[in-house]
């Protein structure tokens, strides 16, 4: 294991997402320590004094180690904040980018081509037997540019297959370049990957509604299995959202985890599992998704941060959209209400739903106060990853997606500027709306 012997327990490793939250980073470590109280921080300031003081009064003296996976370009001052004058403290930054501004970096390259040869055949070829012609692998290996992740995902997407299929995808790398050093170079080779999900509809678009889900996060196999089986009429016992999870993780597309069941009777095929992808995959998903003009699209994905609105939002010349799904992500703002945050699905949640008036029967001056009340509630009342929802808490859920669907159709499907707000104002919400093609 990398570094145990040196820090033995005191490894934290932190995934860094394009938006990263300094607050919820820190939580995390404090996580990772059972016997540690979840502290409440003030400011990213207080944070980072209660995460030097964690590191003091727990662990002491005792090599420590901060590993800090994946940093995007611009994080540099993200990074100045978690270093910190303690004996024995280090930090490890991965990430795709330089950082001019720290010394000692060291550049990894990409493989050799031994290397890569090596690493494709553990997954082209699992028993070890060359079943297609040597020139086809060394250039399928040689357009992968010797980037680990391409030649995982490509390996174990050409296990097995037909010479016929190594061929075709020689000849469609042939028509462009063939050495790459970008993401969107890489994006291009993994899509070889999407490619042969071709003639698989639903094993498809279910790989694609993954690109829905926020970046860096664990997303419970329940969420999928409520929105599948909305989407794709798959059983509501979850059978099927796992068994297409299954084969997902064997073409390497999602990395699927199970906690260890307790009662190995239980046949709740979904409470278990957890999914997460690797983020240049989750970013091949939403390209993938976001091709053709947005009023045809079947999934809508919508990231804002801070105040920041597409325009296409807020547009009031926008056309009618078809998506069938729509997610809308916002960051967390240290100055919101945290009353949301420790809020969870109860009977009260759902009395106060029940207690709000239909669109039908209040008056148009009233219906946008209506739908931000019913949309405070929604965030809490449509937590997909929350596996303790019962029936009824479902039916509310579904009840409110149609509600809102409906005044977003009576408002001829535009965000007003206040909706917009109030939508940034909530903490970390991700809305998925299974809708029909007609709802918009």
């Amino acid at each position: 294991m990398f570094c145990i012997g040196k820090y033995g327990n005191n490894i934290f490793f932190q995934i860094v997402s394009r938006s990263p939250n300094l607050q919820l980073m820190v939580q995390k470590v404090f996580q990772s320590n059972k016997n540690q109280q979840m502290p409440i921080f003030q400011s990213d300031e207080d944070a980072i004094y209660q995460l030097e003081q964690f590191f003091l009064r727990q662990i002491g003296p005792a090599p420590k180690l901060l590993v800090l996976d994946d940093v995007w370009s611009g994080s540099e001052s993200l990074i100045q904040q978690f270093l910190l004058p303690i004996s024995g403290y280090k930090i490890l930054v991965t990430s795709r980018f330089v950082f001019p501004r720290f010394e000692w970096t060291y550049k990894l390259n990409i493989l050799n081509h031994q290397d890569a040869m090596t690493l494709f055949h553990h997954y082209a070829f699992k028993d070890g037997v060359r079943t297609v012609q040597k020139h086809l692998v060394e250039e399928v290996v040689r357009g992968c540019s010797g980037y680990p992740l391409a030649l995982t995902v490509v390996g174990r997407s050409l296990y097995r297959q037909p010479e016929v299929n190594w061929i075709n995808t020689v000849q469609n790398w042939s028509q462009g370049q063939s050495i790459y050093d970008t993401d969107m170079v890489l994006l291009s080779r993994l899509k070889t990957s999407l490619d042969a999900l071709d003639g698989m509809t639903v094993l498809k678009n279910c790989f694609l509604d993954l690109g829905l889900f926020p970046e860096d996060q664990r997303i419970h196999a329940a969420a999928l299995m409520d929105m599948w089986a909305e989407l794709y009429n798959l059983d509501e016992s979850g059978m099927y959202t796992l068994i297409y999870l299954h084969e997902l993780s064997n073409r390497n597309l999602v990395d699927l985890t199970l906690v260890r069941k307790d009662d190995q009777d239980d046949i709740d095929y979904c409470k278990e599992h957890f999914v997460m992808q690797h983020d240049l995959l989750r970013e091949m998903a939403i390209h993938q998704s976001k091709q053709g003009s947005i009023e045809e699209r079947e999934r809508l994905i919508v990231e804002i941060n801070g105040n920041a609105f597409p325009k296409w939002l807020t547009d009031q010349k926008q056309q009618p959209i078809n998506a069938r799904i729509l997610s809308i992500t916002t960051g967390i703002n240290p100055t919101w209400d945290s009353s949301l945050t420790n809020s969870k699905v109860n009977g009260n949640a759902v009395v106060a739903y029940e207690a709000l008036p239909s669109f039908k029967d209040v008056a148009n001056s009233e219906k946008q106060n209506l739908f931000i009340k019913k949309l405070n509630l929604g965030c809490v009342v449509f937590d997909f990853t929350d596996p303790t929802k019962n029936v009824n808490e479902k039916d509310i859920k579904k009840q409110t997606l149609v509600e809102l669907v409906d005044y977003i159709t009576s408002a001829n499907g535009k965000f007003t500027e206040t909706i917009m707000q109030e939508i940034v104002r909530m903490v970390s919400i991700s809305l998925f709306w299974a809708l029909s093609a007609q709802s918009w």
